[in-house]
Protein backbone atom coordinates (compact mmCIF):
# COMPACT_ATOMS: atom_id res chain seq x y z
CA UNK A 1 0.00 0.00 0.00
CA UNK A 2 2.60 2.58 0.87
CA UNK A 3 4.31 1.86 -2.83
CA UNK A 4 1.21 3.60 -4.00
CA UNK A 5 0.81 6.35 -1.49
CA UNK A 6 4.11 7.06 -0.32
CA UNK A 7 5.54 9.51 -2.72
CA UNK A 8 1.89 11.93 -2.90
CA UNK A 9 2.57 11.34 1.16
CA UNK A 10 6.30 12.18 1.23
CA UNK A 11 5.32 15.81 -0.74
CA UNK A 12 2.57 17.00 1.75
CA UNK A 13 4.72 16.09 4.64
CA UNK A 14 7.36 18.05 3.03
CA UNK A 15 5.30 20.62 1.91
CA UNK A 16 3.15 20.96 4.66
CA UNK A 17 5.88 22.39 6.76
CA UNK A 18 7.03 24.94 4.35
CA UNK A 19 3.33 25.91 3.68
CA UNK A 20 2.50 26.67 7.45
CA UNK A 21 5.99 28.51 7.64
CA UNK A 22 4.82 30.46 4.56
CA UNK A 23 1.28 31.60 6.01
CA UNK A 24 2.85 32.42 9.43
CA UNK A 25 5.08 34.73 8.17
CA UNK A 26 2.61 36.12 5.57
CA UNK A 27 0.23 37.04 8.43
CA UNK A 28 2.69 38.19 10.50
CA UNK A 29 4.26 40.41 8.07
CA UNK A 30 1.19 41.96 7.07
CA UNK A 31 0.27 42.59 10.45
CA UNK A 32 3.22 43.85 11.67
CA UNK A 33 3.75 46.20 8.20
CA UNK A 34 -0.56 47.33 8.27
CA UNK A 35 -1.73 46.14 10.76
CA UNK A 36 -4.14 44.02 8.53
CA UNK A 37 -5.36 40.67 9.51
CA UNK A 38 -6.38 38.07 6.68
CA UNK A 39 -9.25 36.15 8.01
CA UNK A 40 -8.76 33.36 5.12
CA UNK A 41 -4.66 32.63 5.79
CA UNK A 42 -6.06 32.51 9.72
CA UNK A 43 -8.54 29.84 8.54
CA UNK A 44 -6.20 27.82 6.55
CA UNK A 45 -3.27 27.72 9.34
CA UNK A 46 -4.88 25.49 11.34
CA UNK A 47 -6.45 23.39 9.26
CA UNK A 48 -3.37 23.07 7.10
CA UNK A 49 -1.66 22.02 10.87
CA UNK A 50 -4.93 19.63 11.80
CA UNK A 51 -4.54 18.12 8.33
CA UNK A 52 -0.46 17.16 9.09
CA UNK A 53 -1.59 16.11 12.62
CA UNK A 54 -4.01 13.85 11.38
CA UNK A 55 -1.26 12.15 8.95
CA UNK A 56 1.12 11.28 11.81
CA UNK A 57 -0.70 10.14 14.35
CA UNK A 58 -2.83 7.39 12.25
CA UNK A 59 -0.08 5.30 11.98
CA UNK A 60 0.55 5.61 15.90
CA UNK A 61 -2.94 5.09 16.23
CA UNK A 62 -3.30 1.75 14.21
CA UNK A 63 -0.49 0.34 16.09
CA UNK A 64 -2.16 0.98 19.66
CA UNK A 65 -5.31 -0.74 17.91
CA UNK A 66 -3.52 -3.82 16.39
CA UNK A 67 -2.33 -3.85 20.00
CA UNK A 68 -5.80 -4.13 21.72
CA UNK A 69 -6.66 -6.61 19.32
CA UNK A 70 -3.84 -9.13 19.95
CA UNK A 71 -4.86 -8.68 23.45
CA UNK A 72 -8.12 -9.32 22.98
CA UNK A 73 -7.40 -12.57 20.71
CA UNK A 74 -5.00 -13.90 23.59
CA UNK A 75 -7.62 -13.91 25.80
CA UNK A 76 -10.24 -16.04 24.05
CA UNK A 77 -7.42 -18.56 22.51
CA UNK A 78 -6.04 -19.06 26.23
CA UNK A 79 -10.13 -19.45 27.07
CA UNK A 80 -10.67 -22.17 24.07
CA UNK A 81 -8.91 -25.55 23.81
CA UNK A 82 -9.44 -25.79 20.04
CA UNK A 83 -8.23 -21.70 19.00
CA UNK A 84 -4.99 -23.26 20.82
CA UNK A 85 -4.46 -26.09 18.65
CA UNK A 86 -4.83 -23.21 15.76
CA UNK A 87 -1.64 -22.51 13.78
CA UNK A 88 -4.13 -19.90 11.80
CA UNK A 89 -4.39 -18.13 14.84
CA UNK A 90 -0.99 -17.79 15.86
CA UNK A 91 -0.24 -16.10 12.56
CA UNK A 92 -2.70 -13.84 12.83
CA UNK A 93 -1.52 -13.04 16.49
CA UNK A 94 2.03 -12.72 15.10
CA UNK A 95 0.90 -10.02 12.59
CA UNK A 96 -1.53 -8.26 15.19
CA UNK A 97 2.13 -8.16 17.46
CA UNK A 98 4.45 -6.60 14.92
CA UNK A 99 4.89 -2.92 14.62
CA UNK A 100 3.73 -1.49 11.26
CA UNK A 101 6.07 0.97 10.22
CA UNK A 102 4.64 3.80 8.03
CA UNK A 103 7.88 4.91 6.22
CA UNK A 104 7.73 7.39 3.09
CA UNK A 105 10.07 6.22 0.68
CA UNK A 106 12.45 5.20 3.39
CA UNK A 107 13.24 9.40 4.02
CA UNK A 108 11.15 9.45 7.33
CA UNK A 109 8.73 7.07 8.84
CA UNK A 110 5.15 8.51 9.83
CA UNK A 111 4.48 9.06 13.59
CA UNK A 112 4.01 11.58 16.75
CA UNK A 113 8.01 11.75 16.63
CA UNK A 114 7.95 13.03 13.23
CA UNK A 115 5.40 16.33 14.80
CA UNK A 116 8.19 17.12 16.89
CA UNK A 117 10.40 17.24 14.13
CA UNK A 118 7.95 19.60 11.72
CA UNK A 119 7.32 21.70 14.85
CA UNK A 120 10.80 22.80 15.52
CA UNK A 121 11.53 23.61 11.92
CA UNK A 122 8.60 25.26 11.62
CA UNK A 123 9.45 27.20 14.68
CA UNK A 124 13.08 27.55 13.50
CA UNK A 125 12.74 28.77 10.02
CA UNK A 126 9.85 31.38 11.11
CA UNK A 127 12.40 32.83 13.73
CA UNK A 128 14.97 33.08 11.21
CA UNK A 129 12.48 34.54 8.97
CA UNK A 130 11.39 37.11 11.03
CA UNK A 131 15.14 38.09 12.24
CA UNK A 132 16.08 38.57 8.52
CA UNK A 133 12.82 41.09 8.37
CA UNK A 134 14.12 43.33 11.49
CA UNK A 135 17.47 43.56 9.73
CA UNK A 136 15.74 44.56 6.40
CA UNK A 137 13.29 47.24 8.04
CA UNK A 138 16.38 48.31 10.33
CA UNK A 139 18.05 49.22 7.17
CA UNK A 140 15.59 50.87 5.18
CA UNK A 141 14.16 52.77 8.05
Amino acid sequence: MMDYFGFPLLLANLTMPLGITYLLYFQIDSYLTDGAFDWMVFIMIPAMMAHFVLIQTESDALNENKRKDALILQRYVSADPYLRESVTVYRVLNTLQKRTDFSLIGFFSLGRSCLTTAAGFILSYLVIVLQFRGIKMASVG
